[in-house]
């Protein structure tokens, strides 16, 4: 019956697993999750952006206020005479500027204007372009279904070798024909857009036939600024070969960029400078031959991409670092050289490795819900989802992988709802039968134990290491005498409700009320470590609690009793004991007689909370004791050394009577030591800290008595309880 059982369960998970692993798969193959994890990966680059790692690339920004200062200052509007580039791309040379990359397209002549011949502004850009040799110039790429027909364009086309066939592309806007002959590289500023028109991944080349390829900007300006050798464009699964250069590429080819900072018009990540100032100073360089008109600017050997951030020049894109705000198309062809620059990619992990993950994780979590306790499943269940969460926050900020942390994440909670609602459905009568029978008056923790393991019905137990307590009423008996019984049941009702509660705040288990007596244990059914400490810390709250009752009590003229507690820590048999019709799940043993025996004890020392030594070493570095004496317990023969329970270590009380107990321990080993006349000066100073102290007044009277007759040689010191 049982191993017919185990293959029910087992059938059941694997039924499961097919079902949720299918419907997982198909939504992975509708793209359902893209949406999630794209607007995910937006906010991780937001939220871990980060400084370029080296400026070699900035910006001359053709910004609104360059725009303006044209027309107050020059008289010049839009479109600029090439005249200005030229000057520009003159200075940047005479600050050392090793490459200066144009998103701006040269596809007409200019033309004439008052003063300005056309014909000579073109020329003069054309002399530049030639002289220096170190420009990159524009076009566009458009969607085709015809290879292109070789001419002016193969020198800045590479050979390229792919896997699979891919979108053939046209070109348009080709600069002039002056400027195509001078230039150095040329790049397509073709952007697509993708989901929600944010860009997040861009092509690196445009397939102009099957064997021959154009550069991005981007690329087109790395290519110009590390001037490869005999260069072959190769893509191999999800990457392509640039030279040495493996660049990551995603499933449809495109190019996922590795974003800096925020960015956008009014905060860029690259350093950037309006391009009227870069036209002043350069000329005055042409008026001077210096280059000392703008000493802040520092571009020796870098790359300098001249674009618009200006939003009637129609070149505002928006991104994931700048959903809202506009971002310069510029930037995004500025990022994506410095990307290939300082070999700084985003990494994806493969989709057969986050398949097998998935599959990994899922089969997991099924076999957490339907093989282990509720208590452990659902903290695998939480450990695994947190997990997924810093794992995939740690890749991307530490090492820049992007990981598919929604896909995953959704993947393991729709398992968790699935396999949690298959679970509750298919439950067995059994285990709803034991949840009604004793949710009432059983501890939470112990229910979803039985629950988890039938077997604990059964009669037996176990030995455990335990801390049990005892604690009762001071002269109850007399207070039930003389209370009639309806005040009596509402005044006991009052104090064990405040007191159980604080028991199983403390994580303690009831096991009876005797009376107006607590019995009560840690360590079991939950098991922990701390069962000592977390007896100790109870019975302290418990008296605070008691202060708070007494006072009440006192002011409805009633009895308001102090309490007697006794704790011992050591092996105990924990289990349901009983018949087979009706048990209790209690504690047995030698140790938990000793706790009972420790209660009473308290009368013969004047004390409220006695602990055994075993209980005190487990809490000597948290809790302040008292040594009481050695004492025979009733019915024992061999002494133990019992403690009186003070203060928790940080707490307030502790500094008013860690003084008062090192004194006293001072008079008592001078007590066992036989030193009557210096235990007795102690015991007095400690007398007169704790007016009224019966311990203090109980050694002061055995030292009066061995003074005068001195014990034999056998004397331990020791105590004998005679009553419990």
């Amino acid at each position: 019956m049982k191993k017919s059982k185990k293959l029910s369960k087992g059938t059941l998970i694997g039924l499961v697993f097919v079902g949720v692993m299918s419907s997982l798969f198909a939504l992975q193959y509708s793209g359902f999750f893209n949406p999630i994890e794209y607007s995910l990966l937006d906010q991780k680059f937001r939220t871990f952006d980060r400084d370029v790692p080296k400026e070699r690339v900035s910006l001359a920004m053709i910004d609104q206020k360059s725009l303006d200062d044209f027309v107050e200052n020059h008289g010049i509007y839009w479109p600029w005479p090439r005249e200005v580039y030229g000057t520009v791309h003159n200075y940047l040379m005479a600050k050392g500027v090793r490459l200066v990359v144009y998103d701006v397209l040269f596809d007409q002549p200019d033309f004439d204007r008052r003063g300005m011949s056309g014909w000579m502004s073109d020329l003069f850009l054309e002399q530049m372009f030639g002289t220096y040799q170190n420009s990159v110039l524009s076009i566009q790429t458009l969607e085709s279904d015809s290879a292109y027909e070789s001419g002016k364009l193969d020198r800045f086309t590479y050979p390229i070798n792919i896997e699979d066939q891919h979108q053939l592309y046209s070109v348009s806007n080709v600069p002039i024909p002056r400027f195509l002959k001078t230039a150095h590289k040329l790049g397509s500023v073709q952007i697509p857009t993708q989901n929600e028109s944010i860009i997040r991944s861009v092509p690196l080349f445009f397939n102009l036939t099957e064997e021959k390829a154009i550069p991005s900007l981007g690329v087109a300006a790395y290519l110009g600024y590390t001037n490869p050798q005999n260069l072959t464009l190769e893509e191999k699964g999800n990457a392509l070969h640039v030279d040495s250069l493996e660049i990551p590429l995603q499933d449809d080819g495109n190019y996922l960029i590795n974003w800096y900072k925020q960015g956008g018009v009014n905060d860029g990540s690259f350093r950037t400078y309006p391009i009227y100032g870069l036209f002043k100073a350069g000329l005055q360089f042409r008026q001077t031959g210096t280059t000392n008109a703008d000493s802040l600017i520092e571009l020796q050997d870098k790359i300098v991409f001249i674009g618009a951030s200006a939003a009637g020049l129609s070149d505002i894109k928006s991104t994931p670092m700048s959903p809202i705000e506009p971002f310069p198309g510029v930037e995004i062809h500025a990022a994506v050289a410095n990307n290939l620059l300082e070999n700084d990619f985003i990494t994806s992990v493969p989709n057969l490795v986050k398949n097998i993950l998935i599959l990994i994780i899922c089969a997991l979590l099924l076999a957490a819900i339907f093989w282990t306790p509720s208590r452990v499943n659902i903290s695998v269940s939480a450990v695994v989802m947190g997990s997924i969460v810093v794992i995939g926050l740690l890749l991307f900020s530490v090492y820049r992988v992007w990981f598919p942390t929604a896909e995953i994440f959704l993947s393991s909670l729709l398992v968790i709802i699935v396999g949690y609602t298959t679970k509750y459905v298919s439950e067995d009568a059994q285990k709803r039968a034991i949840r009604s029978a004793f949710d009432l008056y059983l501890q939470k923790e112990l229910v979803e134990q039985i629950i988890e393991s039938p077997e604990l019905l059964k009669l037996g137990g176990e030995k455990k290491e335990l801390t049990v307590l005892f604690s009762d009423l001071a002269g109850f008996t007399s207070i039930s005498e003389d209370m009639p019984p309806e005040e009596l049941v509402t005044f006991l009702n009052e104090y064990l409700s405040e007191m159980t509660d604080i028991v199983f705040r403390n994580k303690g288990t009831l096991d009876k009320y005797i009376g107006d007596a607590i019995m009560a244990f840690w360590g079991a059914p939950v098991p922990t470590e701390e069962h000592a400490y977390l007896a100790c810390k109870c019975v302290l709250e418990m008296e605070d609690k008691l202060q708070e009752l007494q006072a009440k009590w006192s002011g409805d003229d009633l009895p308001a009793p102090h309490v007697r507690y006794g704790l011992n820590s050591g092996p105990m048999v924990v289990g349901n004991m009983g018949s087979k019709d009706r048990f209790s799940y209690t504690v047995l043993g030698d140790n938990v007689n000793l706790g009972a025996r420790l209660e009473p004890a308290n009368k013969d020392f004047g004390t409220r909370i006695l602990i055994s030594e075993s209980t005190q070493l487990q809490v000597k570095d948290r809790m302040l004791t008292r040594e009481v004496a050695l004492m025979k317990a009733k019915g024992k023969t061999k002494p133990i050394r019992i403690f009186e329970l003070v203060c928790e270590n940080d707490d307030t009380e502790h500094a008013k009577w860690a003084p008062f107990v090192e004194l006293f321990h001072k008079g008592l080993n001078q007590y066992y030591n036989r030193e009557w006349e210096e235990a007795e000066v102690n015991f007095q100073k400690a007398l007169e800290m704790k007016d009224g102290d019966m311990l203090c007044r109980i050694y002061l009277k055995n030292i009066e008595v061995f003074k005068k007759n001195p014990p034999g040689e056998n004397w331990e010191g020791s105590y004998q309880q005679t009553n419990k």
